[in-house]
């Protein structure tokens, strides 16, 4: 399999790779994948008191197309509201790493941590209020 120039260079470099401290009221983790299916991902999303996503962490482990997704998704989830956040795609990042269509799955595997996040965080603005 051919991997594309970006999919290399988050795979062996991969971004925001660690944990934030989940005990703090401002950080979500949402953990998506099973180990036996060979993809996880734990996503951890650090937020300001209006809602923009300041810091994210990753911990992944799978193929290199998810561990490449969960970096890229990193650096797209910085300073984005959580309504910026639930309108990303797996779309996004089929086609910023040209992600072949049997390897889709590992794109989901992203979206679906990123949405998890936010509605865990939404979950604790209704907590708040």
């Amino acid at each position: 399999m051919k991997y594309s120039s970006l999919v290399i260079e988050h795979f062996n470099q991969p971004r925001n790779i660690g944990v934030l401290d989940a005990s703090q009221s401002n950080v979500v983790v949402a953990r998506r994948g099973q180990p036996d299916e060979g993809n996880v991902l734990h996503l951890y999303i650090e937020f300001d008191e209006q809602g923009f996503a300041q810091s994210s962490r990753i911990k992944v482990y799978g193929d290199p197309y998810v561990i490449a997704a969960a970096s890229l998704a990193t650096e797209l989830i910085q300073n984005k509201t959580i309504d910026e956040l639930q309108a990303v795609s797996y779309d996004y990042f089929v086609e910023q790493l040209d992600i072949p269509k049997t390897k889709w799955h590992s794109a989901l595997l992203v979206e679906d941590a990123i949405k998890e996040a936010c509605h865990a965080f939404k979950s604790l603005e209704v907590s708040y209020e």
